[in-house]
């Protein structure tokens, strides 16, 4: 289990940082270049945060094998997928899309994985996606996000998700 977000603002804080709060203050920051660059070494290089994504990314494997078993033809969904920290443990079981507003995030992942993923730069709530998904992922724009568009994310969710999918939040 994660920090909670007082934890998480705590921590930051006591490095000299802050957490990046509401769509506007979101797609000022994670479009720098610097900031995709440096994404995953800033984030999770270092204790605990290594250890938290270590847990994310394998609990992301059990629950699509608990579900789908060793499927490999199902249709996947990266919100916010950013450097694509997420990705290698889609792949293997499908076509995998990467959404995320920032192409520098994008771009940083792109240059990880060249098969298996369709990268899509725009916004979650308006995305030019139509097909339903068997798994909807979403790392850690949750907690960057106001209450209102959380639930407005939600909803998202639910509208691309196939009858018989799941969302999975790490």
């Amino acid at each position: 289990l994660g920090p909670t977000l007082a934890q998480w603002q705590t921590r930051l804080r006591a490095v000299g940082k802050s957490l990046v709060r509401g769509r506007p203050a979101l797609a000022e920051f994670y479009t720098q270049q610097q900031v995709a660059q440096t994404y995953s070494k800033e984030r999770f290089s270092e204790e605990p945060f290594r250890k938290i994504e270590e847990q994310e990314r394998a609990a992301i494997t059990r629950l699509i094998l608990a579900k789908f078993g060793a499927r490999t033809d199902l249709r996947l969904l990266d919100v916010a997928s950013g450097t694509g920290r997420l990705l290698s443990e889609l792949v293997p079981f499908g076509v995998t899309t990467a959404l995320d507003g920032s192409q520098a995030m994008l771009a940083e992942g792109q240059a990880r994985f060249r098969d298996g993923v369709r990268f899509v730069a725009a916004d979650i709530f308006h995305p030019p996606v139509t097909e339903r998904f068997h798994v909807v992922t979403c790392g850690r724009l949750l907690r960057h996000l106001e209450y209102p568009d959380r639930r407005r994310l939600y909803r998202r969710f639910h509208e691309l998700l196939r009858t018989d999918g799941d969302a999975i939040r790490p």
